[in-house]
């Protein structure tokens, strides 16, 4: 007897996820992006001396017993301080440690959303959006992206879709899967529709300042002073440690928009009773004291591994792949993220 079909959680896990396979009408071929997860990397340096010191230190003194469940307050100090940017500051109150990225973008989507709501998300984008809003009863929309303009937001599309449903724009950047940074112009313009509509942005921006050379990130934060954003972010991408569990939203609010919203998250995150407090005593030397010259050797090595003919999407009748591929790209004429994602997880 398959008990699951009792169930309706599992109509729900089989529709979300049977959408992994959805293949855009343009594309051409199909590469896996799942190919690496499993290796292995470096230890970062600064693993052996300050981080050690003080996950000795906060083990003996807070450890053994639960924290406050939004963070401690050094570490929402040492995120604060790291998140702040030109125009757009942020204090240890607006801050709200989660067990990962992912956790912070679900406990966005768990406030924001309810049912008969709906999110604008890009396209092509990271599937968790969808799979987190229809947990709710919350639709996706989703706006394109355009490949000829770098993978930049078609915004005539994106205000087309906003309507009286409407609870949230999420804006990935720097993008994951299309590894597009956008300019702070671009950006401008998406808050600029944000603005008027008054509509919220999640921002997923796990992977910021991991980009290459001649490129500039910009928080979304930064460029409007009237845009409020729940900024998601964490240790996984830049710092290479992902199995350490360590996110945070950080909350832009200038005009005191959010003021519900952020009392509604330090609620919810009561679920996750704390994060990982070992990490949460770690993060103040991890955030203000790892050397700029380990994320310019790692982009290095990334950008090195990149241009390996070997790991070229453009050469794939060189490439094995172990699994059957299950994402679909168009050709470009100019290495995109898929050659990115190769270079990044291959070794």
């Amino acid at each position: 007897m398959l008990l699951h079909h009792h169930f309706p959680i599992y109509s729900f896990i089989k529709q979300t996820f049977n959408r992994r396979n959805i293949l855009h009408k343009q594309a051409t071929q199909q590469y896996s992006a799942t190919c690496g997860l499993q290796n292995l990397w470096w230890t970062p340096s600064w693993t052996a001396s300050g981080v050690a010191r003080t996950m000795d230190m906060f083990l003996l003194l807070t450890s053994r017993s639960f924290i406050f469940y939004t963070g401690t307050l050094q570490a929402r100090q040492a995120i604060a301080e790291y998140m702040t940017c030109p125009g757009a500051p942020v204090e240890a109150k607006d801050v709200i440690i989660c067990s990962g990225c992912s956790c912070s973008l679900d406990l966005c989507v768990s406030v924001l959303c309810s049912p008969g709501s709906s999110i604008l998300v890009p396209r092509p984008g990271f599937p968790l959006y969808t799979t987190l809003a229809e947990g709710f009863g919350c639709t996706s929309k989703y706006y394109n992206l355009l490949p000829e303009k770098n993978w930049q937001v078609d915004l005539v599309h994106l205000e087309s879709l906003v309507d009286d449903t409407t609870v949230a724009i999420v804006i990935n950047n720097p993008s994951n899967p299309c590894g597009s940074v956008f300019p702070k112009s671009h950006l401008r313009a998406i808050a600029d529709i944000a603005v008027k509509y008054k509509i919220p942005i999640i921002a997923d921006e796990i992977y910021d300042n991991f980009v290459f050379e001649g490129e500039e990130y910009h928080p979304i934060a930064s460029v409007h002073p009237e845009l409020p954003v729940l900024a998601c972010g964490g240790l996984t991408k830049r710092f290479l440690v992902p199995g350490w569990r360590m996110g945070w939203i950080a909350v832009h609010d200038r005009n005191g928009a959010m003021q519900e919203v952020l009392g509604c998250l330090r609620t919810l995150s009561q679920r996750i009773i704390g994060s990982n407090t070992i990490v949460q005593g770690a993060l103040p030397d991890i955030l203000s004291k790892t050397p700029q010259s380990f994320f310019d050797d790692t982009l290095k090595q990334i950008q090195v591994r990149m241009s390996l003919e070997c790991f070229n999407c453009r050469f794939t009748k060189n490439l094995k792949a172990k699994k059957t591929p299950q994402i679909q790209q168009k050709k470009t004429s100019q290495p995109d993220m898929l050659n990115f994602l190769w270079g990044f997880l291959r070794f």
